[in-house]
């Protein structure tokens, strides 16, 4: 898939220090409209919607979850793996290394919450959405981990309305970005 994106432009791949595959700053949309990762992507959008809805009821729910339960050691030793992954995120060079850090921090946060029993069902939804991500400009990615310190910052402070809030608009914003035909730059909507 990832070639395919790469012969039809919408792809670029950089060496060197901050090198990786990113979507490129000059895609011709007309070039890879018809391509059929992108294809596919628009056919299945019903199904990515409803991933992306589930994922943030999931994990809004969960952030509250982890503020009030902020003070456990238990809850305690899953955000600081939490802040260990959003750092190691910020260390990235490439989409997959990020990636790997993203999907470590979400499971941290969503453990945070002990709750076991909504384990399997943020991993199921979170497992089945990330079949559909592309890679993400670094400086797109950047934002995202931003969010990411914002949500802990909140859970650790207790306030669970806040990171409720931020959590689901953390995942809501996939909704615009995700649909890379709308948003080949990678600027993160405000």
């Amino acid at each position: 898939m990832f070639e395919t994106l790469s012969e039809e432009g919408l792809l670029e791949r950089r060496r060197g220090r901050n090198g990786g595959t990113f979507v490129s700053t000059h895609a011709d949309i007309s070039n890879w409209a018809n391509d059929p990762a992108v294809v596919r992507l628009r056919s299945e959008t019903p199904t990515v919607r409803a991933l992306i809805a589930q994922r943030a009821l999931i994990e809004s729910s969960l952030a509250a979850e982890a503020a009030w339960h902020r003070d456990d050691p238990a809850a305690l030793d899953h955000l600081s793996a939490a802040r260990q992954a959003s750092a190691d995120a910020s260390a990235a060079e490439d989409w997959s290394q990020f990636h790997e850090a993203d999907v470590r921090f979400h499971r941290a946060m969503a453990a945070a919450a002990l709750q076991d029993w909504a384990l399997d069902a943020h991993r199921t939804t979170a497992d089945a959405l990330y079949g559909y991500f592309v890679p993400y400009p670094i400086e797109y990615l950047r934002g995202s981990n931003d969010e990411h310190l914002a949500i802990l910052a909140a859970v650790e402070a207790g306030d669970a309305e806040r990171a409720a809030t931020l959590a689901r608009e953390h995942v809501l914003e996939l909704r615009a970005s995700m649909f890379i035909s709308a948003r080949p730059s990678g600027i993160r909507s405000s």
